[in-house]
């Protein structure tokens, strides 16, 4: 008995990854293309997830393809979340092929030829969707043959093995066979092998209904154990969709745990008013489908909330540099504490802006946090335009619009920050690459001035006008030696193009710290 579980159990799992792997490489881009233009709406993203994970028959491959999506910005927390819904019903049926065809099949018949069939097409096509194609016929072969092997395994088991243990009536059964499910779907990784293993237990009868629907439930549960492996390190997007996939489980588990009784006499009324066949195996075929559809249906009015619950957990530090730290709505209702909040996230905003100017980053990595910064800008201004919009005093008034224009020199400080970066200055000769590694000088002793000192402002000053001396005395000389053909015309324009926009960036930060001075000053006193 044990070596044909063993056996069986291996031949569903392989078969099942040839299958998985067969469809996906033989639909070539199919999965990837429902995901990104079918989710544009919660139903959409749900119907996508549902059958895209249909058709492979692997939730895993589906909540693992949506991760990818969600990471590279194809898919919106929102989408994935609902196509992770529609793939937790989806993988049920994988309990319909093991009910209604697969403890029926005549192996002999079908499942063979199958894989006799799906191998020759495997090895021998010249075309890498056929032999992708033959795979999965192949596998589905195996998993049915593997099935076959499971359920000679457990008939007469019942009469070898003491299973009262987990077979016990009452809370302490129901909770041993939740366990039971649980435990086998994380040890064999794969929900779809332990509802095999349930399904043909029950329909053995080695487990009563009531036993193997509290097995389902922790099957359910245990693919949690999967989705939280896979979390471990990801991006703060990917440990949200893990998130939202276990908040399901537990949800659904939870209900229909505690609705166990009820669930099954539904499972009996849509048996009887469909007449499908009255065996167990159906009913649990039924049963892991219905509590799933419970799961939904609950999760439809709370799913805005649970969407915000998850936005503001797993935040890595830079979707936490681009959301207000001291803002919020309850405090733009108060025009005196939004101003003093202001004040906070307008220091932080600055010193953020300080830390990427003298970071020494480049390229893409610096572009995404001038882009994090750009939205804190603009969230900061969304805040201001509700806060006016309740009665200020003209005090309060004049000093949001002294914040705005401080964002509005920030905004610029940013925008020629990135133009910079489009300049590669590395493709110039060395004497004229020193001249820009003079003028950063520059920049770089501009960012050392403390925002909260006193002398803020007349140190920046300073640094600028001797900026200006040198940016004009290095112009002047330029155009000597392209006078005198000691440089070429290009590397002129690219020397002075690139000088006129580090100014920019320069005189913006000074024009930064000035206003952020003037704010400091001018804030209001409380009434």
């Amino acid at each position: 008995m044990i070596s044909l579980l063993i056996g069986g159990l291996g031949l569903f799992l392989l078969g099942m990854s040839l299958m998985t792997e067969g469809l996906k490489l033989a639909g070539g881009k199919t999965l990837g293309l429902v995901l990104q233009r079918f989710t544009s709406t919660a139903p959409k993203a749900f119907f996508s997830g549902f059958a895209t994970t249909a058709l492979v028959q692997s939730s895993s491959a589906v909540t693992v393809s949506v991760i990818g999506f969600a990471n590279a910005g194809m898919l919106n927390l929102s989408q994935a979340m609902w196509v992770v819904f529609g793939s937790n019903v989806g993988t049920t049926m994988t309990a319909w092929i093991v009910a209604v065809i697969g403890l029926k099949l005549e192996v002999s018949l079908v499942a063979l030829p199958a894989i006799g069939l799906g191998a020759l097409a495997h090895l021998f096509s010249k075309s890498i969707r056929w032999r992708a194609l033959g795979g999965a016929i192949a596998g589905l072969g195996m998993l049915f043959f593997g099935l076959e092997l499971m359920q000679q395994a457990f008939s007469g088991a019942a009469d070898q093995i003491d299973l009262s243990w987990v077979a016990a009536e009452g809370v302490a059964g129901l909770l041993a066979l939740l366990l039971l499910g649980a435990v086998l779907t994380a040890l064999m990784q794969s929900s779809s092998a332990a509802l095999a293993v349930v399904l043909t237990a029950v329909a053995t009868g080695l487990l009563s209904l009531q036993a193997g629907a509290a097995a389902v439930i922790g099957a359910n549960l245990g693919t949690t154990a999967t989705a939280l492996l896979a979390a471990i390190g990801a991006t703060a997007t990917a440990k949200r969709v893990a998130a939202a996939h276990v908040i399901f489980n537990l949800l659904a588990g939870a209900i229909a745990l505690l609705l166990l009784g009820f669930m099954l006499l539904a499972v009996s009324a849509v048996q009887n008013s469909l007449h499908l066949d009255p065996n167990p195996a159906v009913s649990l075929a039924i049963f892991h489908t219905l509590f799933n559809l419970v799961g939904v249906l609950v999760m439809i009015p709370v799913s805005r909330r649970t969407l915000r619950f998850l936005e503001a957990r797993f935040m890595s530090k830079g979707e936490q540099l681009s959301k207000p730290l001291y803002l919020d709505k309850a405090t733009a209702a108060s025009p005196d504490s939004a101003a003093r909040a202001l004040m906070l996230e307008e220091n932080r905003l600055l010193e953020s802006v300080r830390e990427m100017l003298s970071s020494g980053a480049h390229g893409a990595e610096l572009v995404r946090r001038i882009a994090l910064l750009e939205e804190l800008v603009q969230q900061v201004n969304d805040f201001i335009a509700v806060a006016v919009a309740n009665k200020v005093s003209p005090d309060l008034a004049d000093f949001f619009q002294r914040v705005i224009s401080l964002n509005l020199h920030i905004a610029d400080v940013l925008d020629n920050r990135k133009d910079l970066e489009q300049l590669d200055e590395r493709i110039l000769p060395e004497e004229v690459r020193a001249i820009l590694t003079h003028g950063l000088g520059y920049l770089q002793a501009l960012l050392e001035v403390d925002l909260m000192q006193d002398d803020a402002f007349p140190a920046a000053e300073r640094i600028l006008d001797e900026f200006q001396q040198k940016y004009d005395e290095t112009n002047a000389d330029l155009i000597r030696k392209a006078q005198n053909a000691e440089i070429n015309m290009q590397n002129l324009q690219a020397t002075t193009r690139y000088l006129a926009t580090l100014r920019r960036v320069i005189r913006g930060y000074v024009k930064s710290v000035r206003s952020f001075a003037v704010v400091h000053q001018g804030m209001p006193n409380p009434e």
